[in-house]
């Protein structure tokens, strides 16, 4: 006998799926806000003050300029890409150059498994002959065609009056129509050139990093470092191509197995310290010489393991009250609908991915989009089940009235960067009103919560991941002491679940 050749085990899966590229359509194409976000037909630009202002503020159609590798496409498709890479459209920039943001947003497909996209937005030169999509005229020839017709229901009615009228009078008519109808061409299309006189205009290019796993100080140093590479390479030619050090980055590094090791990869060789807004430990050099590569590291936490992200649970601890928190817990245990609203994009997907991360050992099946594209996207919240969403202060218009009856809003306030004033944090709803948790679990975490959300409050803490995961012992230790509170909280209420269930048999039998 012969013993049978085991079967290959098959390839891991790559740390990252897709490799995606967003810039403008062209020619740029306003896009409505709201519900319709898509390109609209409105009065054509004109070079005046009040048009060159509207230039600033419009939001331009975006489009999916590359997907790479080119043998995996990005499943959800081209349109989906354009609209969570720049769920409000694209804005312009003239003068200067803005800087780099960060933004994150989830996917979920039919079989309940989530990808993450991370993005990095920055800003090239825009050509300044690029064309300026105009209005759709009105239907001149239909409108001529209209009127001919009327004029030969009026011939023909003067005919039956006077008598036959003449084809030649008919026939130049026609003519005249339709010298009508060749004469009006559309006018020549502006540029950008033609808005801005002649000053630099900025185009936005928001490159996306998809993958199944959720590390957003992993990517954004990423990001950072292909945004730094490709400006460095302007200057100079890069030891290794740019293009090599993504392909390798989608190619060959593969997803970290959970609870198994790390995966550390070098991106490329010339990249020697983190980038300046990434911090530690997700992008840590190997060792302390100064030449060392730079080499990132993505882990996955084993089932057994509490989960954990790279979000530091100090700043929801530090401005919602421990009954807000509770409040917010009990809405999802309960698997109501929750929306979270805040134009910081960081801030609105750390608070719920931290949310998620409290309901452990629970786990949310339900609909989870914090951040939503305007246009049809937003019809999610007119959806009557269970969902946690995520709006811009822009997009609360779009909340249904009345509020449905189990919806319940947290509104995180932005805080001024001008005055150092703290935007206002509120829980509002839902309507219906929760039913009452048992005083014993209920004690136990509020002051738990308590105690964690004074120490919270004396700590340097920013819920974005620009900030890090938490550096401090004290950071830790909140972020550690928030997971096991209401882990103990979920495990003593299901402990006694069998009990309640047995004693409310029990009941109904008696009854």
């Amino acid at each position: 006998r012969f013993p049978m050749a085991a079967e290959p085990e098959p390839p891991p899966l790559p740390l990252v799926s897709n490799i995606l590229v967003v810039g403008l359509a062209t020619p740029l194409a306003e896009v409505a806000a709201g519900p319709e976000a898509a390109p609209r037909s409105q009065r054509s630009f004109a070079t005046t003050a009040a048009d060159r202002e509207r230039l600033r503020r419009a939001r331009f159609a975006p489009e999916l300029s590359a997907s790479y590798p080119p043998d995996r496409p990005f499943a959800p498709g081209a349109g989906v890409a354009c609209c969570f890479c720049a769920p409000s459209g694209l804005r312009i920039s003239i003068g200067t150059a803005l800087s780099p943001s960060f933004a994150s947003f989830v996917l979920t497909d039919e079989a309940y498994e989530r990808s993450y996209g991370h993005v990095l937005t920055c800003h090239v030169p825009l050509a300044l002959d690029t064309p300026l999509a105009q209005p759709e005229a009105p239907d001149d020839a239909g409108a001529c065609g209209d009127a001919s017709a009327a004029g030969e229901a009026g011939a023909g009615a003067a005919a039956s009056e006077q008598g036959a009228a003449s084809s030649e009078a008919l026939s130049a008519m026609t003519a005249a129509a339709a010298a009508i109808s060749s004469a009006a061409e559309p006018p020549p299309l502006l540029t950008v050139g033609d808005l801005s006189r002649g000053a630099a205009v900025w185009a936005p290019v928001a490159l996306c990093i998809v993958s199944r796993r959720h590390a957003p100080l992993c990517f954004k140093a990423v990001l950072l470092a292909v945004h730094t590479l490709a400006r460095a390479s302007l200057k100079q030619p890069l030891s290794l191509s740019l293009e090599t050090a993504l392909s390798h980055l989608a190619l060959a590094v593969p997803l970290p197995p959970p609870g198994g090791p790390a995966v550390r990869f070098v991106l490329h060789p010339e990249l020697t310290a983190p980038p300046r807004a990434a911090a530690e430990p997700a992008a840590e050099p190997e060792s302390g010489a100064d030449d060392s590569p730079l080499t990132l590291h993505v882990r996955a936490p084993s089932s057994s393991e509490l989960p954990s992200s790279d979000y530091s649970a100090a700043s929801l601890l530090d401005r919602l009250r421990p009954p807000q928190l509770l409040h917010i817990l009990q809405v999802l245990a309960l698997e109501w609908q929750l929306v979270i609203v805040s134009d910081d994009d960081e801030r609105r997907v750390g608070a719920a991915e931290l949310f998620l991360q409290w309901l452990y050992p629970l786990a949310w099946t339900q609909a989870y989009v914090p951040t939503v594209p305007d246009g049809p996207w937003l019809d999610l919240l007119k959806a009557p089940f269970p969902y946690i969403i995520g709006l811009t202060s822009r997009q609360l218009g779009q909340l249904p009235t009345p509020l449905p009856e189990r919806l319940c809003v947290l509104r995180l306030g932005g805080d001024s960067a001008l005055t150092g004033a703290r935007g206002v944090w509120s829980v509002s709803g839902p309507a219906s009103p929760l039913p009452p948790l048992p005083p014993r679990e209920n004690g136990a975490l509020l002051s738990s919560l308590s105690r964690l959300c004074r120490t919270a409050g004396s700590l340097k803490h920013a819920l974005a991941s620009d900030a890090g995961s938490p550096a401090s012992a004290a950071a830790r230790g909140v972020d550690e002491g928030a997971r096991l509170a209401f882990v103990h909280f979920f495990a003593s209420l299901l402990r006694d679940l069998p009990r309640a269930r047995e004693a409310g048999a029990a009941a109904a039998a008696s009854a």
